[in-house]
């Protein structure tokens, strides 16, 4: 069986319990490699492309541009702004620089002849576009999320946002949330609770202590420490056009002023391109603190309380630890294990205190509803489902 696999590092597991009995591909080279650094033959699908295949590609580029050229769409709900822009031709110019990578990748889909493509999201640009042509024939898409979108009250209904998209055919859903969330997306996706692999080193024993761990980040394991957890703008709709992760930080970092002696780890987004401005508005305030985008584990396991803004994934990676204390700025509204503090410096600091002084809570129920069978084996469910399919 030809399986076609998107670039996602969590997936690797999965990919060593199909090999060797199934021929495995990736969409990108780099992963490629590191899927030889890991023992496992995976060549990139572009690989095998020839100079007709060039040649086919770039028609196809050409004589997709030349239609959406033509294609200038007005809708009534849409800004004047935004219909302006498509009566203009900005779908063409939008995806004239993306339009020859697509092709190539498509027909370099199309020489594989896989029977299964495997994604870890199915709306953006190039994974739709897989996912689409994958459904034109007959071959079935597992979605495997990259990430659980947790519930808070400023999501919008489904249909309100991006990643309520569905295109694949198949889902494997880390536990009953999940499940429910993509349900209601969905009436035609199949549907599987599997947990999911990105989790799966969570359930194991831990090899670094508290004492190791602090020498590792440059702190005093016998001091209380609180992490930070900070995010990045994701505007994936107009409801992430504001100032919130700036704004939220500050008001923290003025009510961490105001607490008794305790560290403070500032943990950014891996992909935020953001530490030096976290850095630089601490020091700013007077604010000695480590800030660092990598390191998530000696993180966690040195930490006592954990304040995220808003409802990240990390979250449910603090809980496993079963020992860290819990805080958000917003979301969690059916989760008592997960106090929602704020946005506002005197609500933030009313939120420690109360964390401080609350009981370390349960958070079996908390992660069976998110984290769904946690017991280090999704990566062989996966696979075992990916059998099935």
């Amino acid at each position: 069986m030809n399986i076609i696999f998107s670039t996602q590092p969590s997936l690797i597991p999965v990919m060593r319990a199909l090999t060797p009995k199934h021929q495995l591909y990736t969409l990108h080279a780099q992963f490629t490699k590191l899927c030889e650094d890991s023992g496992i033959a995976a060549p990139f699908v572009a690989s095998f492309a020839t100079a007709t295949t060039q040649r086919d590609a770039t028609a196809l580029a050409s004589k997709a541009h030349s239609e959406l050229y033509a294609l200038r769409p007005q809708h009534e709900a849409l800004p004047v702004a935004m219909n302006t822009w498509l009566a203009n031709g900005g779908l063409a110019e939008y995806f004239y620089s993306r339009l020859s990578d697509l092709a190539m990748a498509l027909q370099s889909v199309e020489l594989a002849k896989p029977d299964l493509l495997v994604l870890h999201n199915d709306v953006e640009p190039l994974h739709r576009l897989l996912a689409l042509w994958a459904k034109a024939h007959s071959v079935p898409v597992l979605h495997v999320p990259h990430a659980i979108y947790l519930e808070t009250e400023e999501r919008g209904p489904a249909g309100s946002d991006v990643h309520d998209v569905v295109t694949a055919t198949h889902l494997a859903a880390s536990g009953p949330f999940q499940a429910q969330w993509y349900r209601e997306r969905s009436a035609e996706l199949q549907i599987y609770v599997t947990g999911l692999p990105q989790f799966d080193r969570f359930a194991k024993p831990r090899t670094i202590d508290r004492t190791r761990a602090a020498k590792l980040l440059h702190l005093d394991p016998a001091i209380p420490t609180m992490v930070y957890m900070s995010s990045w703008r994701q505007d994936t709709n107009l409801l992430g056009c504001h100032s919130g992760v700036e704004d939220t930080y500050t008001a923290f970092l003025k009510a961490y002023k105001q607490l008794p002696e305790m560290q403070l780890i500032v943990k950014c987004h891996p992909r935020g391109n953001n530490v030096e401005w976290h850095a630089k508005t601490a020091e700013a305030l007077g604010i000695q603190c480590a800030v660092t985008a990598e390191h998530l584990d000696p993180v966690l396991t040195v930490a006592d309380l954990v304040f995220s803004y808003g409802p990240s994934n990390v979250v449910l990676e603090a809980a496993t630890m079963r020992k860290i204390k819990l805080l958000v700025s917003s979301g969690f509204p059916n989760d008592p294990e997960v106090i929602v503090a704020g946005e506002e410096v005197d609500s933030i600091f009313a939120g420690i205190a109360q964390a401080a002084l609350a009981p370390l809570p349960d958070y079996t129920r908390l992660l069976a509803k998110y984290l769904g069978p946690w017991d280090g084996q999704a990566y062989q469910r996966i696979a075992n489902l990916i059998e099935a399919i």
